[in-house]
C-alpha cells in the first residue's frame, strides 16, 4: 500500500535537532496550517534538502503522514529572503514574528488569508530600502502583530488602527501613516498579548 503525498507551499519558521541526523521542521504552510515535519538525515553533509528548509524560506515541500509527525519527503525553494537574512535588524525581527506565530497558533488549522498576509509582509520588508529601514521597521513589525492577531480572530477595536486592518497591502506611505499611531498600536498589542497569557 502506497503512502498519499501532500505537496504545499510553506513559510520555514525554524528548526530543531532531533535524534543524530534528522530535524524537526516547524513550518507554516498554505494548506495545513502550522505544522511540525520530520526532515530525516537533514544535518548529514550530503542531504539535498538542507539548503531548501533554511528558516526564513518559502518552499514548496512533499510531505507524507506519519505516525507523530509529518514527514519530509521532497522540497523546491521558491524564495530564500536573502536581504533578509543578510539584514541583521531584519533577520531579529522577522525572528520575534516567527517566535510569536508559534506561540499564537495550536494545532493544525488551515489559513490562508494569515499566509498570504505574511508572505506578502516579508517580500515588502525585503525591498525596504536600507536608508528607511529605521524609520520604518517598528512599524512594519507593530502593523505585522497586528494584522496577525485580527486573522486570528482578536478583536481589535480602535478606529485609528481599523484603516491598517481592512486589507494586507504595504506601501511605504501606508507606514508612514501607521507610525503616527504607533503607541496606540503597541498598547493593543500588549493589551492583546498580557489577555491571552503571553
Amino acid at each position: 500500500m502506497g503512502y498519499r503525498v501532500y505537496n504545499t507551499e510553506c513559510l520555514i519558521l525554524g528548526s530543531a535537532n532531533f535524534g543524530e541526523a534528522n530535524k524537526i521542521v516547524k513550518v507554516f504552510s498554505l494548506k495545513f496550517g502550522l505544522i511540525d515535519v520530520l526532515a530525516q538525515s537533514l544535518r548529514a553533509g550530503h542531504s539535498k534538502l538542507r539548503s531548501l528548509v533554511e528558516p526564513m524560506t518559502v518552499a514548496e515541500i512533499s510531505l507524507i503522514r506519519g505516525r507523530e509527525f509529518w514527514r519530509l519527503i521532497g522540497a523546491e525553494q521558491i524564495d530564500d529572503f536573502k536581504k533578509i537574512k543578510t539584514n541583521l535588524d531584519k533577520k531579529k525581527t522577522v525572528g520575534r514574528i516567527f517566535k510569536l506565530l508559534t506561540r499564537l497558533i495550536h494545532g493544525e488549522e488551515k489559513n490562508e488569508e494569515l499566509y498570504s498576509a505574511l508572505k506578502n509582509s516579508l517580500d515588502f520588508l525585503q525591498t525596504l530600502e536600507t536608508e528607511k529601514e529605521s524609520k520604518f521597521l517598528l512599524s512594519w513589525e507593530s502593523l505585522l502583530v497586528l494584522r496577525i492577531l485580527n486573522h486570528l480572530g482578536y478583536k481589535i477595536t480602535d478606529e485609528k488602527l481599523d484603516p491598517f486592518l481592512k486589507n494586507d497591502d504595504w506601501t511605504e506611505e501606508k507606514l508612514e501613516a501607521f507610525t503616527e499611531h504607533l503607541t496606540q498600536a503597541n498598547r493593543v498589542i500588549n493589551f492583546l498579548l498580557k489577555h491571552t497569557h503571553l
